[in-house]
């Protein structure tokens, strides 16, 4: 775990046996297997080696690294999407296109979640350093051979799956000629060292972890989750509230002593 509380996903598959390890009640002894993360090892063990651990972890023996890894992607795929419904802002990124001469069709990315918004350079105008605002609108239109100028006066391109259409033909070639402003979905959790990238990351990471102890609980175990789900609903709430303020911008008073006040008086 680094300074600012995040692990990474071995941690936090690690974090999980730990959490199930608090809610088993009798002791007994197994012996573990290869590529099976048999409950209460946490690295020191060897495959074959007997272990003390409770007789429930027998019902566990068959949750294996990719299952719980399956489990906490899941569940990162989940409360990203509830991350995303209090503000989208948390995932935004924008990326650029290079526009072909009589090309209509261009793929959009591949991490995209949510498109919010398509902009264009009109040919022959230089982009590379252009600024954002240089970009024209380009709005939806549903029919593929639709209009090419909307009723005011904007470009218009469709979509089908994940390519977009310009509806007017381009000219020329244009570098960085098409701006993607969209949300794109949080990046699954695949390296040993990798961990949560999320303004919200920490929250995010306990959500995780708890939903994962509910699933292999509940799905591997057949054990009643109820004490952990109590845990779910309180850090979903305390998720909520982090995102919801994690992009308020800051509130800042200045109060000036009347003495420091410079009046301006009218110049005759």
């Amino acid at each position: 775990m680094d300074i600012n509380g995040l692990k990474t996903l071995a941690e936090m598959r690690e974090e999980v046996w730990r959490r199930i390890d608090v809610l088993r009640p009798v002791n007994g002894m197994y012996t573990t297997t290869d590529n099976v993360l048999a409950p209460g090892v946490m690295g020191g063990e060897k495959p074959g080696d007997t272990v003390l651990s409770p007789t429930i972890a027998l019902h566990a023996h068959n949750v294996t690294k990719e299952d719980l890894d399956m489990y906490l992607n899941t569940n990162l795929n989940k409360r990203f999407i509830d991350v995303m419904q209090e503000d989208m802002h948390h995932f935004e990124d924008t990326t650029y296109i290079d526009v072909k001469e009589d090309v209509h069709e261009y793929r959009l990315p591949v991490d995209l979640a949510v498109l919010r918004y398509v902009g264009w350079i009109p040919s022959g105008t230089t982009s590379t350093l252009t600024p954002a605002l240089d970009y024209n609108i380009l709005v939806y239109e549903d029919d593929p051979a639709g209009r090419q100028i909307d009723s005011n006066g904007y470009p218009t391109y469709t979509r089908r799956l994940d390519k977009i259409r310009l509806n007017a033909v381009p000219s020329t070639d244009q570098t960085r000629g098409i701006k993607i402003g969209y949300v794109k979905w949080i990046y699954p959790l695949l390296a040993e060292g990798q961990k949560i990238e999320s303004l919200v990351a920490r929250p995010m990471q306990e959500l995780i972890i708890l939903d994962t102890v509910v699933d292999v609980l509940r799905d591997k175990m057949k054990l009643d989750p109820t004490a952990v789900l109590l845990e779910v609903e309180e850090w979903l709430e305390r998720l909520i509230i982090a995102a919801g303020q994690a992009h308020t911008p800051p509130v800042v008073q200045w109060n000036v002593d009347p003495k420091y006040r410079v009046s301006r008086r009218r110049q005759t």
